[in-house]
């Protein structure tokens, strides 16, 4: 997969996750919104993102304008680490997340979805700025387990996994 594959796909998950959220938080009534889940409820799972999406955001623009231009048809590469990222954050796992991005215990008033489909627009335009770079070149440090080094696809690779995952787990307590 190129970069310029990658960021597509990426962007496109995560617009697709943005509607699909959009239409379930819309049709969602207030007592289903802090009601427990397994074990979060749709509030905490937001405020959740929204943790994880402002650590990954704060760092994403500037990242993406380090990568050099013209090589968004050169193959996109993760590092080890991302690859175990994206697997752990995918729609399949059930890793536990870290203490640091967890959300705080009891009800989450509504709202934070606000600032959860903020920090995801800011993520699909970085997806934007991104198309034609090379974006393997460029390694930072992970922002929310620092000593994990990263390459900006495996940025835009868990965020989009990370985000299905929750996205799912919201459907489904929705209709619960």
């Amino acid at each position: 997969m190129t970069h310029d594959e990658l960021v597509r796909s990426a962007k496109q998950r995560l617009e697709d996750q943005t509607v699909r959220l959009r239409t379930v938080l819309a049709n969602m009534p207030d007592e289903k919104w802090n009601r427990p889940g397994n074990p979060l409820s749709v509030g905490q799972i937001i405020e959740h993102l929204v943790i994880v999406n402002r650590a990954y955001v704060q760092e994403l623009e500037g990242l993406v304008r380090q990568a050099p231009e013209n090589g968004g048809e050169l193959p996109a590469r993760y590092s080890i680490a991302g690859k175990l990222l994206i697997n752990a954050a995918g729609p399949d796992s059930n890793a536990p997340m870290p203490s640091s991005v967890a959300p705080r215990p009891g009800e989450i008033p509504r709202g934070i979805e606000t600032e959860f489909f903020a920090l995801n627009e800011k993520i699909v335009t970085a997806c934007d700025l991104a198309l034609g770079k090379n974006l393997s070149v460029v390694k930072f440090k992970n922002p929310i387990v620092g000593i994990i080094v990263m390459r900006l696809p495996d940025m835009f690779e868990v965020l989009a996994q990370h985000g299905e995952r929750h996205t799912r787990q919201i459907e489904a307590l929705a209709t619960s």
